[in-house]
């Protein structure tokens, strides 16, 4: 008897939802110097609910920040999120946005609640830090 239940429990917590924590992975460090060349990730964020026993995601959002070049001194960056479940990640659609930050303005570019020093750029690649999330 004992050890059928204890064949049983891990059944039993899933069903239940015990099996499940939430999760945040994060590609950088704040105040960090990072290069990226053109295409390249420069801070992704994954957030969401999965499942301990298994390692299926239940439910996320993964957002990014990716570099796309120079244009004289205007920075571009553009922003993609996805939905993430135990079939895969998924762009969402209408989350895409194309960012242009003036250079001559400021060096610290913004996008909602995350702020990036950029210490250098060119067409090719940039040199920044995330100095605030």
């Amino acid at each position: 008897m004992r050890k059928a239940i204890l064949l049983l429990l891990p059944f039993f917590l899933i069903s239940c939802g015990l099996a499940n924590s939430n999760f945040l992975t994060k590609n950088y460090e704040l105040n960090k110097i990072s290069n990226a060349n053109v295409g390249d990730v420069i801070l992704s964020q994954e957030q969401g609910s999965k499942n301990d026993v298994y390692g299926n995601v239940n439910h996320g959002i993964k957002t990014e920040l990716v570099y796309s070049g120079k244009d004289h001194n205007v920075l571009l960056v553009d922003y993609r999120e996805y939905n993430m479940n135990a079939s895969g990640t998924f762009i969402k659609e209408g989350f895409t946005q194309h960012l242009r930050y003036d250079l001559n303005e400021s060096k610290t570019i913004s996008f909602r609640n995350y702020k990036i020093e950029i210490i250098k750029a060119n067409s090719n690649n940039v040199t920044y830090k995330v100095i605030a999330e």
